[in-house]
């Protein structure tokens, strides 16, 4: 079964246009470095806990979370799911290369990116059974979208057909 991911492009989506006239997601996180600098998770949260942010324990375990994915999680072959903001569509395209770090973008909040091919960027809402829309609004900026039989739903999405809501024998969560 494929995997599908979902980074958002901006708060207000304001980097959608970008990630498709580039074939890339990803961006923001403009005070962070390059996370290829981290071999292991302990010392991205001991990075972010001592030099970024002077958050509480639990929001630097989220964005520790959320970054590893990013860095180390989403392999080429996967799959990305983007909400478009600025219309009642999604798009969805197939990731081509490992995270990767343009420290020459002369946009900060650019420079952390994933290669993607997109494949559909204007498949609608309508087409997608609520539940599936609650999880790809989850408030995290960077997860996997896999409850409630949400991959084999999203592959028949990206095939033309309507989300068939969840099979048998997949437990809705």
């Amino acid at each position: 079964m494929s995997r599908f991911w979902t980074i958002r492009a901006g708060r207000s989506g304001e980097r959608t246009e970008w990630a498709f006239n580039n074939g890339v997601i990803g961006g923001g996180w403009h005070e962070i470095v390059d996370l290829n600098k981290f071999d292991s998770k302990e010392s991205l949260r001991t990075y972010l806990g001592e030099v970024v942010y002077d958050g509480s324990v639990n929001q630097i375990a989220n964005y520790t979370g959320q970054l590893w994915t990013m860095s180390k999680r989403i392999e080429p072959g996967h799959f990305m799911v983007l909400p478009v903001r600025s219309a009642a569509q999604i798009a969805i395209g197939k990731v081509t290369g490992p995270y990767r770090y343009v420290e020459s973008e002369p946009d900060p909040t650019k420079r952390h990116q994933i290669p993607v091919d997109w494949i559909k960027t204007d498949i609608p809402k309508s087409l997608i059974k609520q539940d599936l829309l609650y999880q790809l609004g989850s408030a995290l900026t960077v997860f996997e979208v896999k409850n409630n039989d949400a991959p084999y739903r999203l592959e028949q999405v990206l095939n033309g057909r309507p989300d068939p809501g969840v099979r048998g024998g997949f437990e809705k969560r």
